[in-house]
């Protein structure tokens, strides 16, 4: 009897977490972003007050606002019990212009595609020679070409951790030579794209 009673107890505390228990009171909006408030993460990120944290699903969440919000770079969805959730964003800094085709995209300094442009957006550095998979504005850039696409993500991450160099432009058309203008007056042959 005192097993029977003592799981009674336990499936009632698990129901009571589910359903009325540690329901979401608040939720907070924390970091930057210049293109949207509070209320339009809080909405795209599909979190309401009153959902359970238990049952939220805070991957799913952060899917949805990263989907919906071009211009949110990161988004962590964190449960504050006992009724309480955290977004934390931050916002998509432009720093690529990808040439391909008639087209130029404009790529964020960890990757997402912005935007898909008849021109280059002036101070930004400009790739050339790598084609997209999927020129979606909101989706990471995915080269066509795999060994591109590995160069592509070994410079932008180089570059973030080493902010004062400034290439102005990366020719990628042969990835067995790839070619690097520093500063508009040193071309650096960078060789391919294992170096």
């Amino acid at each position: 009897y005192g097993l029977i009673v003592i799981l009674i107890v336990i499936a009632a505390g698990i129901t009571m977490c589910y359903t009325f228990l540690f329901n979401i009171n608040e939720i907070r909006v924390i970091g930057e972003s210049d293109q949207y408030s509070a209320e339009d993460i809080v909405a795209a990120s599909g979190i309401n007050k009153g959902d359970n944290l238990f049952r939220l699903d805070s991957q799913e969440c952060e899917g949805n606002i990263l989907d919906n919000l071009i211009y949110i770079e990161t988004a962590e969805v964190d449960r504050d019990f006992p009724s309480s959730i955290n977004i934390t964003v931050s916002k998509c800094i432009p720093a690529y212009n990808v040439v391909y085709d008639n087209s130029c995209l404009l790529v964020s300094q960890k990757g997402k595609i912005l935007s898909d442009n008849a021109f280059i957006t002036e101070g930004l550095t400009i790739i050339y020679g790598t084609e997209p998979a999927d020129p979606t504005p909101g989706k990471m850039f995915e080269s066509s070409d795999e060994q591109k696409n590995d160069a592509f993500y070994e410079l932008i991450h180089t570059l973030e951790d080493t902010p004062t160099i400034k290439i102005e432009s990366l020719d990628m058309t042969d990835k067995y030579s790839l070619l690097s203008n520093l500063n508009n007056s040193i071309i650096f042959k960078m060789g391919n794209w294992t170096d």
